[in-house]
């Protein structure tokens, strides 16, 4: 076999115009499927980083208008009562607000309110100083901040003393008590926020249950599985709607899985159509490629012929067609990883934020799995059509 590989790389290399525009052929083919792959990776295959990230469900309130509705601060509190045998729950609303520093102006950050117990369901640990205190999400003892490791880098110079410094929320001096680890800020799930301070609840909002604010996340016990813990929660929202029908009539609730919550249905549909049309552009490449290598091996009749007459077995025949085959199809797939590279990279950059925050579709062995794969599969997409006309040649008249 390495004497093919060997007789088909001269063979490619006295051909250097159809060797390039076949390995360029492949590569964009192979590189626009493999980039395609490495979204759909990053989005829906690749878990989230929170540890044991399976057990982790995202609790939605379903109604006609909103299939991932948020809850009420007091279905919330009802539902926190009820869950010890479901597992735990956290749960967190939108809050931008103003930040300032002494000497500073004022300007609006992306910030959260998460309720005490987040992080601890989430299983994520401060890179430095510590979590929220149950006291903490206490009206008026709820002046802490927890950042992000991006905002420790950008704005406070990733220094070590940021721990207590004092910094002005919303016009309140707060007290900075964390700093995040930077696998936190995971663009599919909490990445755009960097700024974290704890959900308190007064009185009112306690007793409100017409401002769906809410966003629980639960971490169902070990002993549970998905459906048992999505069927808890189904169970809970039908005894809720027959409770308080004037605003839960008509709603129904369910868990799913945190993983693969990163992008709405209407996304995915589009995603899955560009997956598709990628599968075609892939197809598409390897019919001309085939078209290429069955005029070079029809103009090379003559020598099959040849070797024919010689006596050469159809395996020996075969062999040299296959060798190319080969060897177009790893320097394609070579070519297509750098493609797709470049591909992932443009699209990060074009999805950065205000404060840094980008989409990264990262490079691993399940994309590089991928790309390999699909070389293997053009090799014999487009090897087979010149193989077929080589098995069929009449010597006589050759």
């Amino acid at each position: 076999m390495f004497t093919s590989l060997r007789f088909a790389a001269r063979s490619l290399i006295r051909s250097p115009g159809f060797t390039l525009l076949a390995i360029v052929t492949l590569g964009l083919g192979i590189g626009a499927n493999t980039a395609m792959f490495s979204v759909l990776n990053s989005i829906l295959l690749k878990p989230l980083p929170y540890p044991q990230s399976e057990h982790l469900q995202r609790i939605d309130r379903v109604t006609a208008q909103n299939p991932q509705g948020r809850i009420s601060p007091a279905d919330f509190l009802d539902l926190k009562r009820e869950m010890q045998p479901y597992g735990e729950i956290g749960a967190y609303t939108l809050g931008d607000t103003s930040l300032s520093e002494p000497g500073q102006p004022a300007e609006m950050v992306r910030a959260l309110r998460i309720t005490s117990n987040l992080l601890s369901v989430l299983r994520v640990q401060p890179q430095l100083g510590r979590a929220f205190l149950p006291g903490e999400d206490v009206p008026g003892n709820d002046r802490v901040v927890i950042i992000s490791q991006r905002c420790w880098q950008q704005r406070f110079g990733g220094k070590h003393d940021v721990i207590g410094r004092i910094v002005r929320v919303d016009g309140e001096p707060h007290e900075i008590v964390g700093v995040l680890p930077p696998w936190f800020n995971d663009w599919r799930h909490l990445g755009p926020y960097d700024f974290f301070r704890p959900l308190a609840f007064d009185q009112e909002m306690s007793a409100d249950r017409r401002s769906v604010t809410v966003r629980p996340i639960g971490r169902r016990a070990d002993r549970l599985s998905q459906a048992e813990g999505a069927a808890f929660v189904t169970n809970f929202g039908a005894r809720l709607a027959a409770d308080f029908p004037e605003v839960n009539a008509g709603s129904t609730w369910q868990a799913i899985s945190l993983n693969g919550t990163a992008l709405p249905k209407r996304v995915l549909m589009t995603l899955a159509m560009l997956v598709g049309l990628s599968g075609f552009v892939l197809l598409i490449a390897c019919s001309n490629l085939a078209n290429l290598l069955l005029a070079r091996t029809m103009a090379r009749a003559r020598e099959f012929a040849v070797r024919a007459a010689m006596g050469a077995s159809r395996v020996q025949l075969l062999r040299p067609l296959i060798a190319e085959s080969l060897l177009l199809a790893v320097a394609g797939g070579a070519c297509a990883v750098l493609v797709a590279q470049w591909a992932a990279d443009w699209l990060s950059t074009r999805t950065a934020g205000d404060n840094g925050e980008r989409v990264f579709f990262g490079f691993d062995w399940h994309v590089f799995g991928w790309a390999f794969l699909a070389s293997l599969v053009t090799a014999v997409a487009f090897g087979l059509v010149p193989a077929l006309f080589a098995l069929r040649l009449n010597v006589n008249d050759t």
